[in-house]
Order: structure tokens, then C-alpha cells, then sequence
């Protein structure tokens, strides 16, 4: 989709990646570094706490959806 990410979680823990993507149609990739990335947060705080929450989100579906598949399931309460 026009103007998706991915590796977000990388650049927000400062962690390796750990998934891959492969893209269904021709598209032009952008490589964004860690060091530009964080100058990026510095000069835009309200951008830099969306991120986190979205980081944090992720997350939190990517693990509900891991215990899914194993026949876990649980609510997260807010």
C-alpha cells in the first residue's frame, strides 16, 4: 500500500530486524539509518511519541497474534 513501512521496531528499540518483507508489485524503497532516524524524533517530539505508540502496538497485535495461533487467547484491557 502507498506509504507503508516496515522496520520501525528496529529503528525505535535500536534492535536488529527480525522479519522480512517481500514486496507483490514494483515499488520504490527508501533506506532510512539509525542516526537520521533519531535526529528525525529530535526535531519532531509529537512524531517520536507516534511512533512509539505504534511500535507498541505492533507489537502487542504481533504477540496476541502469535498466542492466537497457539490457541491462546486473551483481552487486553485498557
Amino acid at each position: 500500500e502507498n506509504g507503508s513501512f516496515f522496520g520501525e521496531i528496529a529503528l525505535v528499540m535500536e534492535v536488529r530486524r527480525t522479519c522480512s518483507v517481500q514486496a507483490r508489485t514494483v515499488c520504490e524503497v527508501n533506506i532510512l539509518q539509525q542516526n537520521a532516524f533519531d535526529a528525525i524524533l529530535m526535531d519532531n517530539p509529537h512524531f517520536a511519541r507516534r511512533m512509539n505508540e505504534l511500535v507498541v502496538a505492533r507489537q502487542l497485535d504481533s504477540c496476541m497474534a502469535r498466542s492466537h495461533q497457539k490457541g491462546v487467547d486473551f483481552k487486553v484491557s485498557q
